[in-house]
């Protein structure tokens, strides 16, 4: 038995997360095509655990209960008061609905949620003569009803708040990048065992630290807990409590580090990397005047969004990283136009109102 499922991550980086899905699971993952930032794919019922402890590029997993075509909202609540709801709800659970709407329609956000909850109450009354309590705040299970032109969907949430949010990260960064961005960017970099990893402008270390617990095996959140314990017809993965996934238990020999130039940040880096339990090495270091020497080269320079003039930051880091030694360079950025080279992959990455890419450069 499985479940369809879908799962959120950063837009324009789907196929890097639906390459993690197939290595965690062996199943075949594919961007949804309708919406951006999303991937799906079939899932048993015990992995769901595994993708939410294991999973450093996707934001939320998502069960979906029902997927189908409607041309009306009464459509829309024949269809929820089919399911079975009674194999997904307990009596005593609490519900909300977090409904969101694309495409042009006579009805909005608000009227889907409203629809979907009210069928929700009377199929589950109907089958089983008890009234579920609504929880907008806090809910024991959240339903995400998705319309999307004419189809619609309800899925239930088996994350609860959203895997980008990391334990570990007790000191951020003026301008911090997200970490699943960080742990994908990680993953393009092809880190193999005894390889070298570097971020010559670290900030805050959120690169570093994906890299050290990807190369560890550790997951990123060991003590969090999940949505996914209070679904019934799931299991919790409650006895899957080890600390390391085993597919790099010893780290391999990987050597992880992180320079930037201003030491209050590498202190902050410092601290980040005791929280997550890894042993990075950070360096005070211009990565405009300091070559890098790794195997792989990964980093988040400034965007130049507080300069006044970024154009001498990119010429001299990117002189400085022609004469450095690597094979693979990967890095994020908002001031594409300033990157001197012309990139071997790319990845256009919305990041709020700004738009960035992901290049990739292999020598």
């Amino acid at each position: 038995m499985s479940f369809d499922a879908v799962a959120t991550t950063n837009p324009g980086l789907e196929r890097v997360a639906a390459a993690e899905v197939v290595d965690l699971l062996g199943s075949d993952a594919t961007a949804d095509v309708d919406h951006r930032g999303a991937i799906r794919f079939a899932c048993a019922p015990g992995d769901f655990a595994r993708l939410n402890r294991r999973s450093r590029t996707l934001h939320r997993v998502l069960c979906v209960l029902r997927e189908t075509r409607f041309e009306d909202l009464d459509d829309v609540a024949r269809a929820v008061r089919r399911l079975p709801l009674e194999r997904y709800l307990a009596e005593r659970q609490s519900f909300a609905v977090r409904a969101s709407r694309h495409g042009d329609h006579p009805f909005g956000s608000p009227d889907v949620a409203e629809v979907v909850g009210q069928a929700v109450i009377d199929g589950y009354r109907d089958a089983t003569g008890h009234r579920l309590a609504v929880d907008l705040d806090d809910p024991d299970v959240a339903l995400h009803a998705t319309v999307r032109h004419d189809r619609f969907r309800l899925a239930v949430d088996t994350t609860g708040t959203s895997l980008h949010d990391r334990g570990w990260r007790v000191c951020e960064h003026d301008a911090p990048i997200r970490p699943t961005v960080a742990a994908s960017l990680v993953r393009l970099a092809g880190l193999s065992p005894g390889e070298s990893l570097l971020d010559p402008t670290c900030g805050s270390g959120t690169i570093p630290v994906e890299a050290a617990l990807y190369a560890r095996g550790i997951p990123h959140s060991p003590d969090r807990g999940y949505a996914l314990s209070r679904l019934g017809f799931l299991p919790s993965g409650a006895t899957d409590g080890d600390r390391r996934d085993g597919r790099r238990g010893s780290g391999d020999g990987v050597a992880v580090i992180g320079r930037d130039a201003d030491p209050s940040w590498i202190e902050c880096a410092r601290e980040n990397a005791r929280s997550a339990g890894v042993d990075t090495r950070f360096d005070v270091a211009d990565a405009t005047t300091t070559p890098p020497e790794a195997d792989r080269v990964v980093c988040n320079p400034p965007y130049g969004v507080r300069l006044d003039d970024p154009e001498p930051l990119y010429r001299d880091l990117f002189r400085s990283f022609d004469r450095g030694s690597w094979s693979r360079l990967v890095l994020i950025t908002g001031r594409e136009g300033l990157v001197p080279w012309e990139p071997d992959e790319r990845f256009g990455v919305p990041l709020g109102r700004l738009d960035a890419a992901v290049l990739v450069f292999d020598r």
